[in-house]
């Protein structure tokens, strides 16, 4: 005999956007709050990522590169990045 269909539960569900705008209000940092929300990077690791790319552009580094090579972004984050 085959089980009933449950249909799931969904009232206490967050809609995929929830998690974006949690990301959003933990940290300012536009950088820190994608990594979080897209990489699902805890909030240490992103801000450490973050230094690390910042300490590439003060070596000399050119900072579109390194939006692209670390985060994977456009240079629209420039001034995160700085």
């Amino acid at each position: 005999m085959t089980k009933p269909y449950k249909t799931p539960d969904v009232s206490t569900a967050k809609p995929p956007f929830a998690r974006k705008e949690e990301c959003e209000r933990l940290h300012k940092n536009r950088i820190v709050s994608i990594l979080m929300y897209r990489d699902d990077m805890p909030q240490d690791e992103a801000e450490e990522a973050l230094r690390d790319a910042k300490e590439r552009v003060a070596d000399g580094d050119d900072p579109e590169e390194v939006l692209e090579d670390e985060f994977g972004l456009e240079p629209d984050y420039i001034e995160d990045l700085m």
